[in-house]
């Protein structure tokens, strides 16, 4: 139906067929909200340009799952005998994620290809969100989530074998916590990737009129090739608060190689975007978020 709640956030679409006889399939990956309801569901497939719409009838059967509940500083120890694992991330005893926080989920001692797809059910006029563990712009997938929470809600997180492969062999522990965004005060600091898809998260206020520096190096004896993603959080026009907009310089939202060293020396905070807090989630470029690799940071508002 037309609920949003009901949307699937496609992925992929693979079409079948040959040059004969044309198409005679097409197979659609992607996500369904936690909250859509169970059943067989009929589809109405709509393309981008709204100019063709397909209905396919009793083309998916969605089961209720019992969500394990897993806090932020927690772990579960788990298999795929079901299948695929569903989690309810909550913070504190049961309580729902503040908006604004940063989220790291992760499946630990998992010896499998991992697919993870955090998500976010929509509510009233906001829309559903999902993140998944492959970052298409660096090209790699890893078996670690972040994102900052954009609203305070109930998110979930669904881990399965990315072959979907079923087995009570494939254990794995999931693992969730909340990010602590360091102070971008001007002063170097060295961090840590332990694992490939960590960041580094800092965060500094500015306003209109004043200028971002920064510049991040690698560590003594260390593979690691700077980079990062931007983003702000601040108060619109309407008074509604906004946590994690994705910022870009020009048509790029991974600043590395030349956007980093050009801009680092100084960028001009719009005049239109008034008082905000900026954020770096600072990356590997090559690795994905490295292996233990240190780098060094220097981040600052003039």
């Amino acid at each position: 139906d037309d609920a949003p709640i009901n949307v699937v956030l496609t992925e992929q679409i693979t079409v079948e067929g040959t040059s004969d006889v044309g198409p005679t399939g097409m197979t659609i990956s992607g996500f369904v909200s936690p909250s859509a309801a169970a059943g067989v569901n009929n589809w109405r497939v709509i393309t981008l340009d709204t100019e063709q719409t397909i209905p396919v009838y009793d083309a998916i059967e969605i089961a209720d799952a019992p969500a394990v509940d897993l806090a932020l500083g927690g772990t579960a120890d788990t298999t795929l005998e079901e299948g695929f694992g569903l989690f309810r991330l909550v913070q504190g005893e049961g309580g729902v994620i503040a908006a604004g926080t940063v989220v790291r989920v992760e499946a630990l001692n998992a010896d499998f290809p991992v697919t993870m797809t955090a998500s976010l059910p929509a509510s009233g006029d906001d829309p559903a969100r999902a993140w998944t563990n492959t970052d298409t712009n660096v090209e790699i997938t890893t078996k670690t989530i972040e994102f900052i929470a954009p609203r305070t809600a109930a998110y979930f997180l669904s881990i399965s074998h990315a072959d979907s492969s079923v087995g009570a062999e494939f254990t794995y522990t999931a693992s969730a916590e909340a990010i602590q965004m360091q102070i971008a005060d001007g002063q170097p600091t060295e961090v840590t990737l332990q694992r490939p898809g960590h960041g580094a998260w800092f965060a500094r206020s500015i306003t209109a009129g004043q200028r971002l520096t920064w510049s991040v190096s690698p560590g003594q004896d260390s593979d690691y090739t700077p980079a990062f993603y931007m983003f702000r959080n601040f108060t619109d026009e309407e008074g509604t608060d906004i946590f994690g907009q994705s910022l870009r310089i020009g048509s790029n939202p991974l600043i590395t190689g030349f956007y980093l060293t050009y801009y680092g020396r100084g960028l001009s905070w719009p005049e239109a975007w008034g008082e905000s807090l900026f954020i770096w989630r600072v990356i590997d470029a090559e690795l994905g978020g490295g292996g233990g690799y240190t780098l060094t940071f220097t981040g600052n508002v003039q």
